[in-house]
């Protein structure tokens, strides 16, 4: 069991996790779709290929930080149980 104060920090931080990854992954989709400065380095990839990869960006953050959620959710009803 953690602390109230860890589990706040916790939770702050997959949530700053979940905003950052996304804006960070629409960033670079828009940068590869081509509204921002072309990227340093191009692979010629389809479109298909480039809006998975853009998905595929974009879910990996949420699902971390929701994991962690989760898991903080655990720990405060195990918590909770105990009192």
């Amino acid at each position: 069991m953690i602390s109230e104060n860890l589990r706040g920090f916790f939770c702050a931080a997959a949530w700053l996790l979940i905003v950052i990854g996304v804006v960070i992954a629409v960033g670079h989709g828009l940068r590869m779709v081509g509204f921002f400065s072309p990227p340093i380095v191009s692979v010629n990839q389809g479109p298909v290929f480039q809006g998975l990869s853009v998905m595929g960006s974009i879910f990996a953050p949420i699902v971390q930080g929701g994991i962690l959620l989760s898991l903080l959710s655990i720990d405060e009803r195990i918590q909770n149980r105990g009192h």
